[in-house]
């Protein structure tokens, strides 16, 4: 942000004080002139039939009263005028610096937020060996062919089961409880962060037997509507955050990546 100090462009003090001081000096000049003269009454006092020598104290009197009356009301005006200017100036110089912050500011985030997109974009395409090996097993579980970023444990519709993070989806694997006469198995859900999801909320429940459980995460859709929650083993708000920093990601426009 382009900004130069008042005192730095008008020294000593800066332009809106020297026009002040100079609007100042105009008022002490038209007072000067509107005082300079003959008092009213002195005509009389240079002739022989001038009044006595108490007329002539009155006369000057009065003259030095109203001298005295507007050199005070000057003086209130004049420091008036110049503490106005000095606070204007003041104002001005902390509104610069305050934008000149907020600019700061807004780059360092953008440059975070670029730095996080960058991140998770080349974990995505990672090409190395554990990566399209994992790859290839979460494929083979959901159909998805991404390189999982995160696995959380967690319970999920009454089951346990683990929660696999990409760059573009959200997965929950469990385990089906088998009944009599049923097979168990691996059960499936998975949502796309960009066109499924609008938010992740945290309902905390009151600590009971599940103790580090007591966090539920829910899934929010562009609707307003819950369509699935579960509860993370362990650090429910700290994976929170990280889920939360995968959606702004997912719904980021790339071309920030280019800038």
């Amino acid at each position: 942000l382009d900004y130069a100090p008042p005192k730095a462009i008008c020294p000593p003090w800066g332009l809106r004080v020297m026009e002040a001081l100079n609007q100042v000096q105009v008022w002490v000049d038209e007072g000067t002139k509107a005082n300079v003269g003959t008092p009213p009454g002195a005509e009389a006092l240079a002739h022989p039939s001038s009044p006595s020598s108490d007329t002539e104290q009155f006369l000057f009197g009065k003259k030095s009263e109203s001298m005295m009356v507007h050199s005070t009301q000057l003086a209130q005006r004049s420091v008036s005028a110049v503490i106005q200017a000095f606070q204007q100036q003041d104002d001005e110089e902390k509104n610069a610096r305050l934008s000149r912050k907020n600019n700061q500011v807004m780059d360092r985030l953008a440059f975070m937020k670029k730095h996080q997109m960058m991140s998770v974009e080349l974990l995505d395409t990672c090409t190395s060996d554990i990566a399209q090996k994992a790859a290839s097993n979460l494929h083979a579980r959901t159909k998805i062919r991404e390189v999982p970023l995160l696995k959380w444990s967690v319970v999920a519709r009454n089951s346990t089961g683990t929660c696999i993070v990409t760059a573009h989806h959200i997965v929950f694997v469990t385990q089906n409880i088998p009944l009599l006469g049923s097979m168990g198995g691996e059960k499936v859900v998975k949502f796309n962060l960009k066109k499924d999801i609008d938010s992740f909320e945290i309902q905390e429940s009151t600590a009971g037997i599940l103790g580090a459980l007591s966090v539920v995460i829910l899934l929010v859709d562009h609707d307003g509507r819950e369509i699935f929650s579960f509860r993370p083993s362990t650090g429910g708000t700290r994976f929170k955050k990280f889920l939360d920093v995968l959606l702004s990601i997912a719904s980021e426009n790339k071309s920030i990546l280019s800038s």
